[in-house]
């Protein structure tokens, strides 16, 4: 089964189609005048099933996802591919180590994180886009030091690897190096991480799909700050990908971000 869900598939009229990525199951039916688009997700965030346009009973569309109503878009004559996208979170993630990490004074690491996508569905030639929907929907969780100050985001928990090949593939979450440099005198507490997704650019290739990096600077001259820098072009350790999609918002200055250490979670003098 090929890693890259994210290609065209075609149908004929009265054909129904099922796509799983994850959690998420997708059944879509080209009808003479209509596409019809079923779209639920169970409730296990670690399911890794992946099929693309496993051919099914149109009789069984509706009854295959029976907490999903069905979407319809009407067309003069229906497109005849349908492609399912790939999309990262519409706002930032809040990623929390599952086991607490610290970096020591002067020291750097660089951590692979995943975090869970959203899928697009889309016809292809010509393209219309039809409907937009997490694979897992993660849980709202409030970003900031008070409740008037912050953001709204989404909550992940991750293991935190140091060693890429100890990452588990999965087919809904995209992965995101992240590199840490302790700048400062006194040990780093990584008790939460923001992953701007919202303004990293996607990629999809044999090794699955990747952000491109982000860096985390605390302390030296940013002394009880931390500089955050998200970079351009996919990460080495992608290999070759396609870029699939730019980013939902455009970074500010030169895609250079900075808030308060406190705000990322980051703080030192060891675990606190």
């Amino acid at each position: 089964m090929p890693n890259d869900w994210w290609v065209p598939v075609a149908f004929t009229t009265g054909q129904a189609r099922r796509f799983r990525i994850g959690p998420a199951t997708v059944i879509a039916e080209r009808r003479p005048h209509e596409w019809r688009v079923h779209v639920a997700s169970s409730d296990d965030p670690l399911d890794a099933t992946l099929e693309i346009g496993v051919v099914v009973d149109p009789s069984d569309a509706g009854t295959a996802t029976p907490t999903s109503d069905a979407h319809r878009f009407a067309f003069r004559s229906p497109p005849p591919k349908l492609v399912l996208e790939p999309r990262l979170a519409d706002r930032a993630v809040i990623v929390r180590p599952a086991d607490p990490l610290t970096v020591p004074a002067g020291e750097s690491v660089l951590l692979f994180v995943s975090t869970p996508l959203w899928t697009q569905v889309a016809t292809a030639g010509p393209r219309h886009e039809l409907i937009e929907a997490p694979c897992y929907r993660p849980s709202d969780t409030w970003f900031g030091p008070s409740t008037r100050e912050g953001e709204l985001a989404y909550a992940s928990r991750t293991a935190a690897r140091l060693e890429l090949n100890e990452l588990p593939a999965r087919p809904h979450r995209a992965i995101t190096p992240v590199r840490v440099a302790n700048r400062s005198d006194a040990p780093l507490s990584l008790d939460r991480i923001r992953v701007p997704v919202e303004h990293l650019p996607l990629f999809g290739g044999p090794r699955g799909l990747w952000t491109s990096s982000v860096r985390l600077e605390h302390g030296g001259e940013y002394d009880g700050r931390a500089a955050v820098r998200v970079d351009r072009d996919p990460p080495s350790e992608a290999g070759r990908t396609t870029r699939l999609a730019e980013p939902r918002r455009s970074a500010e200055s030169g895609l250079t971000l900075r808030s308060f250490g406190r705000w990322l979670g980051l703080s030192g003098g060891g675990a606190t």
